[in-house]
């Protein structure tokens, strides 16, 4: 800041600001120093080369700079830029602007120029006195599209002022100034009067952390009537943390799910990056994983039981989170590739639990009494039973509801209940546990051999899933149903299947089992039978007394356990 200032931003009339610059070589050897200042005339950008300055090992010496102000009156800001050859730190530099009683005294930070993402100044004050100005200059030969955010508020309110800045170009910043003008931003956005601090962030128009700038931010907090005033303190604004989700994956055998890769920064904001990451399997045999190039990079496809890692890389370059800086030293924001970040990816087996139950339903067209030889034997048109003939010539309805789980504490909306008209499959061995003659199989329709696709049964569903322990998965399944011609009696179901696959290659099953005595009841865990409980008797006296007078209930048992196969 230099030459007397608008008024605006209240400082003693007839103040002026003039330039100071010293350095010193910190160094056994000779470095030499090659000059320029850069500096506004209005909008007008002029560039002044200084002569070259020789400093010896240990020298320190001051660049007289300020007779630029007596051939530009007008200017208010100016840059100064100088190299050499050597390390960063072998030259300390001591920059600023103070007024002729040296009362007022703006130091200004050195900054190196170099590429990078969001430069944040983390505090701001504008109440009090106190007033903040930040200048932003382009060192480059092109022009740059850069946007200055200044957040506000407890609700995270930002105001937004694109920058356009010409090859080497600057602009000025005041926050008070802003505030008391009410000048609108690109929304049409204020900052209210009666905010008092916030941050800014100075990044590449399009808000994007990968699209880097080449920036230089100063800034300053001050009191024109107390004449105190300091430098902001600045981060780079870059990537803070990667997240990589889900982690740890759930993948079945056979079963997908899709990864999601990405970073986020100071300002809280997330990018995803998982279709332009390298992504990859720890061991293929176990899962794969589609990457880059791919139609869905990330998806992650179970191959066989067991556990490995999903990687995914990304090379874009992506700005550092460099830290605070609020005293001398580099404040460069470097760029990180590539990044990384992975999960687990454990396999496990399905197990698809089903329950089964055979419901009787009447035949409601009527046989005869049945006297008659099978097969030869018809059915009579309005006909009905004498006798209460149990499943061995009764249809049956199998019902059926089942789950599929695993012990890594999950479960799959895969859960489907069916109840569908049915015969007994083969002789000898219906699952309601009647014995049954040849004569009964003979498949005839409407005979007194099988009673087989009358009426429909009322069925009431239920289940849930928990995981009890590490390894291990409980389902859950309870209901009821009723002959349908009968006088309502419910059929009864509550069992509880657990699975442990403490031992991978062998796990087991058990059923803890609650049930009416008829008819039949049955628990498979991947085709394999766990609990199979068959009526002893199908006579009429014997279902009477299980459903009608809920005799003989089975209650609090349980199975042994049984090594059930891997895959369903």
């Amino acid at each position: 800041m230099v030459n007397e200032q608008d008024s605006v931003l209240g400082f003693p009339s007839g103040l002026k600001f003039w330039p100071y610059a010293f350095f010193r070589n910190v160094t056994t050897a000779i470095r030499t120093l090659h000059l320029s200042v850069n500096y506004m005339v209005g909008k007008t950008v002029k560039n002044l080369a200084l002569p070259d300055v020789t400093l010896a090992p240990g020298e320190a010496r001051e660049v007289v700079i300020r007779d630029i102000m007596t051939k530009e009156p007008e200017v208010a800001d100016i840059n100064l830029v100088f190299n050499y050859a050597g390390d960063y730190g072998d030259v300390l530099p001591a920059t600023g602007s103070t007024d002729a009683t040296a009362n007022y005294v703006f130091p200004v930070r050195a900054q190196p120029v170099a590429k990078s993402g969001t430069k944040t100044s983390i505090f701001w004050l504008a109440s009090g006195g106190f007033d903040t100005m930040y200048t932003v200059w382009n060192p480059l030969g092109i022009s740059q599209e850069l946007l200055a955010t200044i957040h506000y508020g407890t609700k995270g309110e930002a105001y937004n002022l694109p920058l356009h800045l010409e090859p080497y170009a600057s602009a000025m910043i005041d926050i008070g100034e802003l505030m008391r003008t009410q000048q609108p931003d690109q929304e049409g956005k204020v900052i209210p009067f009666d905010v008092q601090h916030g941050s800014l962030d100075i990044s590449h128009a399009t808000g994007n952390p990968e699209d880097l700038i080449t920036a230089v931010m100063s800034g300053g907090i001050y009191n024109p009537q107390k004449a105190t005033c300091g430098a902001t303190c600045n981060i780079c604004s870059g990537m803070t943390s990667v997240n990589f989700i889900p982690n740890p994956f759930s993948l079945l055998v056979g079963g997908s799910q899709q990864g999601a890769f990405s970073y986020s920064v100071a300002s809280g904001s997330q990018y995803d990056i998982s279709g332009g990451s390298q992504w990859s399997s720890g061991a293929t045999s176990i899962a794969t994983v589609q990457t880059t190039g791919q139609s869905n990079p990330g998806l992650t496809t179970g191959v066989s039981p067991g556990g490995t890692t999903i990687t995914a890389l990304y090379y874009g370059g992506i700005p550092a989170n460099a830290g605070q800086v609020c005293g001398e030293g580099s404040w460069t924001c470097p760029t990180i590739s590539p990044i990384g970040g992975s999960g687990s990816a454990p396999v496990s087996s399905p197990f698809v639990v089903a329950y089964s139950s055979y419901i009787p339903v009447d035949h409601v067209d009527g046989p005869s009494n049945c006297t008659c030889a099978a097969p030869s034997c018809t059915l009579l048109p309005g006909s009905y039973p004498e006798i209460y003939m149990g499943d061995g010539g009764r249809g049956t309805y199998r019902t059926t509801e089942s789950v599929v789980v695993d012990s890594e504490k999950q479960s799959w909306n895969s859960f489907f209940q069916n109840t569908g008209i049915t015969r007994n499959y083969s002789h000898g061995s219906p699952a309601n546990g009647s014995t049954l003659s040849a004569a009964d199989e003979d498949g005839i329709q409407y005979d007194c051999n099988l009673w087989n696709d009358k009426g429909q049964a009322p069925i009431d569903f239920s289940h849930d899933e928990s995981f009890p322990y590490a390894h291990q998965a409980q389902s859950h399944f309870s209901g009821s149903s009723s002959n349908p011609l009968e006088v309502p009696a419910p059929i009864q179901w509550d069992m509880r299947t657990l699975i442990d696959t403490t031992n991978p290659v062998a796990p087991t099953a058990l059923v803890n089992y609650n049930h009416t005595c008829y008819p039949a009841h049955q628990i498979k865990v991947n085709g394999q039978v766990v609990y199979l409980y068959q009526p002893p008797s199908n006579d009429v006296t014997y279902i009477f007394g299980c459903l009608a007078l809920q005799q003989g209930k089975i209650v609090g048992q349980q199975s042994k356990s049984t090594t059930v196969p891997v895959h369903p």
